[in-house]
């Protein structure tokens, strides 16, 4: 497996986080016109390329904003003792992340599903109507995950 290679990892670890957040929007807008371009035979103009990727960072910066209440709550909940272990052969891990931005009446649930060596077996996103909460987005994402999991894990498929 591949891996980036060490100037793009130390450069990125010495970046601004904003900065980090636009530049990965204008990749995103790059590689998002690029398919558009490829496999829809549609040209977007680099204005709405632009206004996209600022669009994309503005919805970033909202969602990560974080009420003092939250910030207390997370203070409560230290995990500093807490460490990741490796599975047994054979186990499956799943994480997953819920998404809620304010105004929208809807929310996005992502997924991913790993083998015991940390390999990526398959992603998984929805997006779901209603307006709820992170903390009921995170909740009904680990029951879509579960599922979506054990449908996964159950299926007939070659794992080399």
């Amino acid at each position: 497996m591949e891996y980036a290679p060490d100037w793009l990892v130390t450069f990125l670890a010495s970046e601004p986080l904003k900065d980090l957040v636009t530049m990965s929007a204008i990749l995103w807008g790059i590689w998002y016109t690029r398919n558009k371009r490829i496999f829809d035979d549609q040209n977007v103009p680099p204005a709405v390329v632009r206004t996209w990727c600022l669009k994309q960072v503005e919805e970033w910066q909202q969602a990560n904003k974080r009420s003092v209440s939250t910030r207390a709550h997370d203070d409560m909940l230290d995990n500093s003792d807490k460490k990741w272990k490796k599975l047994r052969e054979g186990q499956l891990k799943v994480n997953v992340d819920g998404a809620v931005v304010e105004g929208r009446n809807f929310f996005s649930v992502g997924m991913a599903l790993r083998d015991h060596h940390g390999q990526f077996i398959a992603g998984k996103t929805l997006k779901i109507a209603g307006g709820v909460s992170v903390m009921e987005a995170e909740l009904i994402g680990i029951l879509e995950a579960l599922a979506w999991a054990r449908e996964v894990s159950e299926a007939p498929h070659d794992r080399k």
